[in-house]
């Protein structure tokens, strides 16, 4: 079963395993409603599953690691 938490909460769960977490609850919300965190809408509050958090978290790191092609428009060209 997935543990359900709005955003607020699922920001607060996350600071108390990582104290020094990047991540800013405005950040949180953007990556929640663009739809990049998969979420639940209930009324006007999103319900977030931590669990998709974390894979999110570790997709994106793995994503950075992979693939640095292009920044802004700028390709990389090989010499």
């Amino acid at each position: 079963m997935l543990t359900m938490r709005t955003i607020d909460e699922a920001y607060y769960t996350i600071k108390e395993s990582d104290p020094n977490t990047a991540l800013t609850k405005t950040g949180l919300r953007k990556l929640v409603v663009s739809g990049e965190i998969p979420s639940v809408r209930v009324g006007k509050k999103y319900l977030v599953a931590i669990e998709n958090i974390s894979k999110w978290s570790s997709s994106s790191s793995e994503k950075n690691e992979t693939s640095v092609q292009s920044v802004k428009g700028i390709r990389k060209i090989e010499c």
